[in-house]
């Protein structure tokens, strides 16, 4: 199973929020080439970084952002939900 990002949904926040995909690396802590990769499905990124990238465009739904591929996705979607918790220290 694939975790990867709607890149047209990423597209859309950055140019209502008038961001450069360069903005986004850095609000999200991720290099440039990582997330221009992310945005091109070469890579999926792992749950801190959806966590980073949701953070970052101030998205709290992981669906509008997220598209899971292959398997079970909702099981999928709660370990995405999990570690994204886990990681901001939050409780399940």
């Amino acid at each position: 199973m694939r975790i990867t990002v709607n890149a047209d949904v990423v597209r859309q926040h950055l140019a209502r929020r008038n961001l450069s995909q360069n903005n986004l690396a850095l609000r999200a802590e991720v290099s440039r080439g990582y997330l221009s990769q992310i945005l091109r499905h070469r890579r999926c990124p792992g749950p801190e970084v959806r966590e980073r990238l949701m953070r970052a465009l101030r998205v709290r739904d992981f669906d509008e952002l997220f598209r899971v591929e292959g398997g079970d996705g909702k099981s999928a979607r709660g370990r995405a939900r999990g570690s994204a918790r886990k990681s901001s220290g939050g409780s399940a």
